[in-house]
């Protein structure tokens, strides 16, 4: 059974995940499968949760039951990091990928479905729609993981259709939230650019496969270009506000909040994500967001002269890689 004090710990938690009481019992009446009263006199304390209990709620609420037990402190958050193969990936990796788009598709119908994120790169929602842009995401991930020897080529690498069907439904998703805020680096182009190079110049690239890659680098930067113009999508109402960072991005993250609950995405290892779920962890993040606005110049739908420069200077970055 879960001490006392633990057990008040917990229950402080669930409160603050779900501030409403009535939803709260609710919620952990269909999780527990028990009456109204049994929940009851858990909040009450006359019964403690089972350790049993606590993981299912710990499991289904998408809390981290270190921190709710007070195993950890609150400086400390614990982050998820799924270490899947984007080459070689197996159902338990389909399935969880699929719940999480199917857990990003409920948020998507909340009132309060947002996101923000923060690129030194090409965001990955808008390489979705690029076939040959993706593909060179996964080879530069499969060189790295699975470390080949003698280096794969480019066409010996295969984008998986079901993988791939699932990132795009991802975007498909993504772009329902009301407003999105992206704040990129000064040239989200260059590492790409520069890593598309140095594996042509290896002779893993072929020229085609370059010349393929170049015009999915082009088309992505023109839909960049026409959805900042417009302040978001052209097939929906949905506002998108891009910023360019003037100072350096430490770190490329993305943060997804709908209803109550809140998700952090710290990107890692090219495709990988770590991820947590507690509001703790999402307001500090969203609050070097906040910080980081500050110094940025924002480009959607005004600062035309800015937008301009810096389309044009991405273009001149591609441009670069053409033999």
């Amino acid at each position: 059974m879960v001490k006392r004090v633990a057990n008040l710990h917990f229950k402080t938690h669930l409160l603050q995940k779900i501030p409403n009481r009535t939803d709260l019992i609710n919620i952990l009446m269909d999780i527990l499968g028990v009456e109204k009263e049994t929940v009851y006199r858990r909040l009450r304390e006359e019964v403690p949760f089972s350790f049993e209990e606590a993981a299912l709620i710990s499991k289904e609420l998408k809390i981290s039951l270190d921190l709710l037990l007070g195993i950890e402190t609150e400086k400390q958050r614990p982050f998820r990091l799924q270490l899947a193969d984007f080459e070689y990936p197996n159902e338990i990796e389909y399935e969880i990928w699929e719940n999480f788009n199917s857990h990003l598709s409920e948020l998507a119908e909340t009132n309060s479905f947002t996101t923000a994120e923060a690129w030194t790169s090409i965001p990955f929602p808008f390489c979705y729609n690029y076939y040959y842009l993706t593909k060179f995401y996964i080879f530069k991930w499969a060189f790295q993981v699975h470390n080949h020897n003698p280096i794969k080529r480019f066409d010996e690498i295969q984008v998986d259709e079901r993988l791939y069907k699932i990132a795009k439904e991802y975007y498909t998703i993504y772009k329902k939230a009301s407003v999105s805020e992206y704040i990129v680096s000064n040239a989200i182009f260059k590492d790409v650019i520069k890593d598309v190079k140095l594996f042509y110049d290896l002779n893993r690239i072929s020229k085609e496969e370059l010349n393929l890659i170049i015009k999915d680098m082009e088309g992505c930067i023109d839909f960049l270009e026409q959805i900042v113009m417009r302040g978001g999508y052209k097939t929906n109402e949905k506002e998108i506000r891009v910023y360019v960072s003037n100072l350096s991005i430490d770190t490329n993250y993305a943060l997804i909040q709908g209803g109550n609950q809140y998700i952090t995405l710290l990107r890692t290892f090219i495709l990988n994500s770590a991820v947590n779920t507690d509001k703790v962890t999402f307001d500090y993040m969203k609050q070097c967001f906040t910080s980081l606005k500050r110094l940025s110049t924002y480009i959607s739908m005004s600062g035309e002269k800015e937008r301009i420069k810096y389309f044009n200077n991405e273009r001149k970055h591609i441009q670069s890689l053409k033999i």
